[in-house]
């Protein structure tokens, strides 16, 4: 079962991006009763392309992290759990140990109030 903190590489167009869990699963309002985890990518920073300063991430957060990143808040996802584990199952998704601390999960979930990328309906997951 996927738990917050979870550093996983989940396709993303041509290539796997990573993604960390910001919650262990449970119910999310608007998606039913079924436990559901949510999740945000991480794009490297590069010079030439716009970036969300939101929340940026060293190296030292997680070893894929290679480069200084930010969380792209315009991609939140909301999965539910039992698909996380199937796709991790399958090989899929790929699971990459260690967990990012919960306390760089929370400044995260922070940044959810704060961004201006992301969109209206996911403001309020993380009041």
């Amino acid at each position: 079962m996927p738990a917050a903190g979870d550093a996983i590489l989940i396709p993303s167009g041509p290539a796997r991006h990573l993604f960390i869990v910001l919650n262990d699963p449970m119910p999310i309002s608007g998606y039913g009763a079924r436990d559901h985890c949510i999740l945000v990518n991480i794009s490297s920073i590069r010079s030439h392309v716009p970036h969300d300063p939101t929340c940026v991430l060293m190296p030292d957060v997680h070893p894929f992290i290679q480069q200084p990143s930010y969380v792209y808040y315009q991609d939140v996802r909301v999965e539910p759990a039992q698909h996380i584990d199937a796709c991790l199952a399958s090989g899929y998704f790929i699971l990459r140990p260690p967990p990012v601390d919960l306390a760089v999960v929370e400044n995260i979930k922070a940044g959810f109030q704060i961004s201006r990328k992301i969109k209206r309906v996911f403001k309020n997951l993380f009041p």
